[in-house]
């Protein structure tokens, strides 16, 4: 697991830490590394759980796009429920969002 030098990490909430965890895991059996690109910096949504420290993003650019789809898949179905992950167009969101 890497992260960009920019990457803030104040704050994280311990769902987070542990998503974290599990994605570097999953990425692992993809055979690629995870590098975390943002967490509790840069510029976001208004409203978005990075500033709680609830989420974080995740780069794709350095896995072959055809498995874009299959890697999103595999880290929703490794959170579940609780966690919302997005497929975006350069990078995959991950955050602690428990509906209930």
């Amino acid at each position: 697991m890497r992260w960009l030098d920019s990457v803030k990490f104040q704050e994280l909430k311990p769902q987070t830490v542990l998503a974290i965890i599990r994605v570097d895991e999953v990425y692992k059996k993809f055979g690629y590394e995870f590098w975390i690109t943002s967490a509790n910096d840069s510029q976001h949504k208004t409203n978005s759980l990075h500033y709680t420290g609830y989420a974080f993003d995740c780069r794709t650019k350095n896995v072959p796009a055809q498995l874009h789809v299959s890697l999103h898949a595999a880290i929703q179905a490794c959170l579940g429920p609780q966690f919302d992950c997005v497929l975006e167009s350069d990078h995959i969101h991950v955050e602690y969002d428990p509906k209930v």
